[in-house]
């Protein structure tokens, strides 16, 4: 007998199920999305506002210049995000919305090279995570 997907598909076109399946696969990347940089400087540009975070990635040397990466993550789809330094100077700059904070965690993680976390703003459900990870102090402002 031929395999018919998992009892719980309600019964729909045989079509509609890859669609289904894909759908589903998003939004379980979604809930905990990962931003990675690379090993060399960068700099992560977080805006935190009331209904969503926004994200961008730069090259350190290149100020001015076109972001490596661009998204902006609604709470709705994401409940953690995670960035993560792989090397280089890595700086991570934070700006949080006056007022309440989207109900979305952030947490930060540097590579091995020398990183410095600039917050402005409260910094509920943040998370820095690189100090104690590689044995020195984040630099804070």
């Amino acid at each position: 007998m031929p395999w018919r997907g998992p009892a719980r598909w309600p019964r729909c076109r045989p079509a509609a199920r890859p669609a289904r399946a894909a759908a589903t696969y998003y939004r379980t990347l979604a809930r905990r999305p990962a931003v990675d940089g690379t090993a060399q400087a960068e700099r992560f540009v977080v805006r935190r506002y009331p209904d969503s975070v926004a994200v961008a990635v730069y090259a350190a040397g290149a100020p001015g210049g076109p972001p490596r990466f661009q998204r902006t993550f609604l709470p709705t789809e994401t409940r953690l995000l995670t960035l993560r330094g792989r090397g280089g100077t890595d700086v991570f700059e934070v700006r949080t919305a006056p007022g309440r904070v989207a109900r979305l965690r952030l947490v930060i993680v540097p590579g091995p090279g020398p990183a410095r976390l600039a917050a402005e703003g409260p910094r509920r459900r943040l998370t820095y995570h690189g100090a104690a990870a590689h044995g020195r102090t984040p630099a804070l402002p």
